[in-house]
């Protein structure tokens, strides 16, 4: 029986996850389920492709994940689940799965459009119970994809994150996320750092790795000081920035013991640029 995995942006303070959670274990009783996380927030598709990008490699191998950021429920939008190698994803095609359609061409899709799957009643406002929730339940149960719906070729893709890369002697993307203790995450990288040098290779697009001397590297966030790459936070005093390969191998800002987001007005979108 797969572990099914919940993403939305229900928050904790209703019943709206555990109305999703009841409906799984009435049909799958001992079916494992895993909180990702309920605290995106509402709306937030962006930040949501994201975190299901940066949490799937360490999903145990056959999850059926449910991602809920929705905002288009009960309009024209599909109800789609994707297959990548060892996870399937299901939700609404509303460009959520972007960056795992993008990272991971092996995949195949479907519209979840046999209704004898979904719940007896659905809802025009809550699909995540009646529609996501119990098709995850089937599919955990066995129940193939091609079973659930029919194949789907073409799924919403949000625009990707901006990167240029410039004569390699600079990569200009921008901040991608901000996370619970404002720390700035960027869309440039993947980033390895072997020995003396720092290697480069888009982590959304199969592009040709090249490497930078790594003591000449400075990172400029906007119009803010240049900063060094650092090992990890302890390599500056408290209280001060520091530029970091994060854990996803993206670029990372962030303060010593404080908030990179408060420091610099940050917001998602703002521009930092890696200069070699």
């Amino acid at each position: 029986m797969a572990p099914i995995a919940l993403l939305t942006d229900f928050g904790h303070k209703d019943t709206y996850v555990a109305a999703m959670k009841a409906v799984i274990l009435s049909m799958v009783p001992s079916v494992s389920i895993i909180d990702l996380t309920h605290s995106i927030a509402p709306g937030d598709i962006r930040h949501a492709a994201f975190e299901i990008w940066r949490i799937r490699p360490y999903l145990p191998i056959g999850t059926i994940l449910v991602a809920v950021v929705d905002p288009g429920v009960g309009t024209e939008r599909k109800p789609i689940a994707v297959n990548f190698p060892g996870i399937i994803c299901v939700g609404p095609d509303n460009g959520i799965f972007t960056y795992l359609l993008q990272t991971e061409p092996d995949h195949t899709a479907v519209e979840l459009n046999r209704t004898e799957f979904w719940g007896k009643r659905v809802s025009g406002t809550f699909h995540g119970r009646d529609i996501f929730a119990p098709i995850a339940a089937h599919l955990s149960n066995g129940s193939s994809l091609h079973k659930v719906g029919d194949e789907f070729l073409t799924p919403v893709r949000l625009p990707l994150p901006h990167m240029v890369v410039e004569a390699r002697t600079s990569i200009t993307g921008e901040i991608l996320h901000i996370d619970h203790f404002g720390n700035l995450i960027t869309s440039i990288g993947r980033l390895i750092s072997t020995n003396a040098q720092l290697q480069f290779s888009y982590w959304l697009d199969p592009q040709e790795s090249f490497e930078f001397t790594k003591e000449q590297v400075r990172i400029q966030l906007g119009e803010s000081e240049l900063l060094s790459i650092a090992d990890n936070y302890g390599s500056v005093s408290a209280g001060e920035p520091l530029a970091y390969i994060g854990s996803t191998g993206l670029l990372e800002i962030a303060v010593n013991g404080g908030n990179a987001a408060d420091r610099y007005s940050a917001r998602r979108g703002d521009p930092v640029t890696l200069i070699a």
